[in-house]
């Protein structure tokens, strides 16, 4: 969501009003009608993903490089790590 996006839902939910002339219970109704729409906003953007998946070569490569040495637990971690990294839910972590 890019800052102008989240001035035109600001806009749209009437925050450009003077605070001073609305109640305190109107702008409170005025904040909530903002927050709503930047979750929606935030919703339809989360929906439009499509999940990356691990090629084999690379599940192949993380298999050799943990099984061997370690168990099970840590490829998991390392698989999930790699796939969470894959589709923007994680920084890359060179381990």
């Amino acid at each position: 969501m890019t800052q102008d996006e989240i001035i035109e839902m600001a806009v749209q939910a009437e925050l450009n009003l003077y605070v001073h002339d609305l109640t305190e219970k109107q702008y409170i109704e005025v904040i909530k009608h903002f927050a709503k729409l930047v979750v929606a906003k935030a919703i339809a953007e989360l929906e439009q993903r499509t999940w990356v998946g691990l090629t084999d070569d690379e599940f192949n490569e993380l298999y050799d490089r943990y099984v061997p040495i370690t168990c099970y637990a840590l490829l998991i971690e390392k698989v999930e790590a790699k796939l969470k990294q894959k589709n923007g839910y994680a920084e890359e972590k060179n381990t």
